[in-house]
């Protein structure tokens, strides 16, 4: 089981970047005004900080490391090691009817 565990965690960090600082979702209002104001990158790099017009959108769900949203808020900094351990943990936790849901590769079109 640790294999195919780890098999898992080698899929997810070959398609997926790790983020250290918490981000807002993409599809928010929040990223979305960010990115209309030049500010998103800058922002998701801890250089910028969100203006103060923009505070009441919302940013949720907040997003860390290989993907994690539960329990994740804005401000949020982990380790490496933290979004490792995460990253295993949320694997391992995938019953079999999870791991059983892709029957064939998918093509690039696909994906």
């Amino acid at each position: 089981m640790t294999d195919l565990i780890e098999q898992a965690v080698a899929l997810v960090k070959a398609g997926d970047s790790c983020e250290l600082r918490a981000y807002a979702d993409p599809a928010s209002p929040l990223s979305w005004a960010l990115s209309q104001r030049g500010l998103l990158r800058a922002y998701m790099r801890g250089r910028a900080v969100i203006p103060a017009d923009l505070r009441h959108l919302s940013g949720t769900p907040w997003t860390i490391g290989y993907g994690e949203t539960r329990g994740v808020k804005e401000g949020d900094v982990w380790t490496l090691d933290q979004a490792e351990t995460r990253l295993r943990a949320r694997v391992a936790g995938y019953g079999p009817s999870e791991r059983c849901r892709v029957h064939k590769r998918l093509s690039v079109q696909r994906r």
